[in-house]
């Protein structure tokens, strides 16, 4: 197996890997939230913190700025 068809089969298993990590959040959340408490839940990413919050939190970062900087150029 070459790197490169090393680096894209990791890459695949750790996306595989997240993806269930954030399936199982959601569903703990869920009925974290059904529970009746005096408290608010926190905010989902503040609740089950997972690594991946942090990749997609950049990648929406960086978004945001090309559509602000868009919207600046039309306007």
């Amino acid at each position: 197996m070459s790197p490169l068809e090393f680096h894209y089969a990791s890459n695949g298993y750790m996306n595989k890997y997240y993806k269930g990590l954030e399936q199982t959040r959601l569903i703990a959340y869920t009925v974290a939230s059904t529970v009746k408490t005096k408290r608010k839940l926190p905010p989902i990413s503040k609740w089950m913190p997972l690594p991946s919050d942090k990749q997609m939190s950049k990648i929406s970062d960086t978004r945001a700025l090309e559509i602000f900087t868009q919207f600046k150029k039309d306007a």
